[in-house]
């Protein structure tokens, strides 16, 4: 089926791509992003997790800096979507590495992207909906890595776009209220700064 196609397209662009296909992917993850959002109870949606959409998001995020922004902000948005839809495949995408490389990647640095510092805290939520993704995330730290971005003039005019400041912070409320036992580290991060 279509949906089918479009993984395989993915697939393909990832393992060769370059610059001159980046248009394309995002526009391919773009599709997929919005099908989540307008189809997410559909079974074909479901079934994604079996396709290897996760793996080509994984080879993404091991090598994010590689890929511009908007694919990099699809790519969050894919998998937060997913797993806020569809809790129960989270064990699945951790067993392939999916949210542990998301993590790795911001861990690595953040991008100066607006909609991909704005998505983060979504995507942590969602990383964090078991036991063993709340684990992970506490012992790598994300949290200080993505709050560095409010002291460093690079990101300045990313913070200001769009309200986008207000959004971090409206996440980070909402993370904290979501994940009771990562508030304290939450908290702590931001005195820290």
């Amino acid at each position: 089926d279509g949906l089918h196609m479009l993984v395989k397209k993915i697939t393909s662009l990832v393992s060769t791509f370059d610059v001159a296909c980046a248009s394309f992917l995002s526009a391919v993850l773009r599709v997929i992003d919005r099908l989540l959002v307008t189809f997410a109870n559909e079974d074909r949606m479901r079934n994604l997790v079996e396709t290897a959409l996760f793996d080509s998001l994984r080879i993404i995020l091991q090598d994010f800096e590689k890929y511009p922004g908007e694919i990099q902000s699809h790519c969050i948005a894919i998998i937060s979507a997913f797993i806020h839809n569809e809790p129960t495949s989270l064990s699945i995408l951790q067993e392939r590495k999916v949210p542990q490389a998301m993590i790795d990647a911001v861990c690595r640095g953040v991008p100066v992207d607006g909609d991909v510092i704005s998505g983060l805290l979504l995507a942590f939520g969602a990383s964090c909906l078991n036991s063993e993704g709340e684990q992970y995330f506490k012992s790598h730290d994300p949290l200080k890595t993505l709050l560095s971005v409010f002291l460093d003039p690079k990101y300045s005019r990313i913070l200001i776009q769009h309200g986008n400041a207000s959004i971090i912070g409206q996440s980070m409320d909402e993370f904290i209220r979501h994940h009771p036992a990562l508030g304290q580290m939450c908290i702590d991060e931001m005195m820290v700064m």
